[in-house]
């Protein structure tokens, strides 16, 4: 989230899954990302938040080998 009322890292891993593949094979991977996943905890609340805002989401085989990208918006 590009401008979040708390500091936050630049990407955060939120949902995997390890898979195996044999030479040339290909899988479907399906991940659930609740909103939940994306809440921080706030220490001036004393709970988990889940910020009003665009959220980008990054899919890929690795932090350097990003494959798509796709922003959210959240409201509440």
């Amino acid at each position: 989230m590009e401008h979040s009322e708390v500091e936050r890292p630049t990407k955060e891993l939120k949902a995997f899954e390890k898979v195996e593949l044999k030479a040339k094979e290909t899988k479907n991977v399906t991940l659930a990302l609740p909103k939940e996943a994306l809440a921080y905890y706030s220490e001036e609340q004393q709970k988990f938040v889940v910020e009003d805002g665009e959220y980008t989401i990054f899919v890929g085989k690795s932090v350097q080998d990003i494959c798509l990208t796709e922003k959210v918006e959240i409201k509440k």
